[in-house]
């Protein structure tokens, strides 16, 4: 394998590590690893850390560079590499890039995007700014016009693009909020694990739509009382609740970016299963998507950067 055929790309967030070998030029992946979330060592661990999990990689190709996107340059990660503020193109994060101390090899480490929020609060992100990168590389379309975003995950990224640049974003705790009252409220304790059930999912979409003028905190409880009269099997209990989450979320994003006057599809930037629902949900309620998978826009993306940071 001729010298310098491949770098080291990283996507570390809180919970979880993916390493993925990326040729050079291609920025096609040749092989995989993951590890520990950011949330699970300290920062004294991690050049330790990395070098166990990338050792056969650097032994077998030489490898001299890595760099990384996520929770990994914030606060609690390997090293602070700040935020870029909106409106903000999204290929100028390429002259931004942190340098981490006591690393094996060359690296750096992508900075996170922060913007007022339509609320006038600030919001920021770490790590989707890379797969909407990868989007813009995906689909030409989004570099002109208006757009609207979505990446669901713990804290779904609701992102406005203009002409290609990321206006602002605003953020929803879609993913920690059914976490949450599914494993330490009477709502629907255990049932996540259940098999989907697409009819009480779809239910909880209808509902969130047929009551869109009522706050979803009132909403909620019904999850447990539909069980209590027998409308709603508690294996099930689950997808409906998601169903309720997961159609307000959509509902009150498309409200507040005016998707009405976008004319265009909503992207949704996920892996399978969560772009699967929220498909299903714009469906029901007439809100057209159009899902791209999170994994490879990650890795797209950072190979944008990796080619800029080099000069390729």
């Amino acid at each position: 394998m001729n010298q310098e055929s491949f770098y080291i790309a990283g996507d570390w967030g809180t919970s979880n590590l993916r390493l993925f070998l990326l040729d050079t030029l291609s920025g096609e992946c040749a092989a995989t690893k993951s590890g520990p979330g950011i949330s699970q060592v300290t920062s004294s661990e991690i050049p330790d850390l990395l070098a166990r999990l990338c050792e056969p990689w650097l032994q077998q190709y030489n490898i001299s560079y890595s760099i990384y996107c996520g929770m990994v340059g914030s606060s609690i990660g390997w090293a602070d590499a700040g935020y870029l503020d909106c409106p903000l193109d999204l290929s100028s994060l390429a002259n931004s890039l942190c340098s981490p101390p006591n690393a094996s090899i060359r690296s750096q480490i992508i900075p996170g995007v922060r913007c007022k929020s339509p609320t006038g609060a600030t919001d920021v992100m770490r790590g989707e700014e890379t797969q909407i990168l990868g989007a813009l590389q995906k689909s030409p379309e989004l570099l002109s016009g208006n757009h609207l975003l979505c990446l669901p995950g713990t804290h779904n990224k609701w992102v406005s693009l203009k002409d290609g640049i990321v206006e602002s974003f605003i953020t929803s705790v879609c993913g920690e909020l059914f976490s949450s009252l599914t494993k330490h409220s009477v709502l629907a304790r255990g049932a996540a694990t259940s098999e989907f059930n697409k009819q009480y999912f779809m239910d909880g979409v209808i509902r969130s739509s047929e009551q869109r003028q009522i706050d979803l905190v009132h909403l909620l409880f019904e999850t447990r009382s539909r069980q209590l009269d027998g409308r709603l099997p508690q294996q099930a209990s689950a997808d409906f609740l998601s169903g309720l989450i997961i159609g307000r979320d959509l509902l009150g994003a498309c409200e507040i970016y005016n998707q009405a006057g976008l004319n265009t599809s909503v992207k949704i930037i996920a892996d399978s299963g969560l772009s699967d629902l929220y498909a299903l949900a714009g469906a029901q309620l007439d809100i057209p998507t159009d899902c791209l998978d999170g994994q490879e826009l990650s890795r797209m993306g950072i190979h944008c950067l990796y080619r800029a940071a080099n000069a390729l």
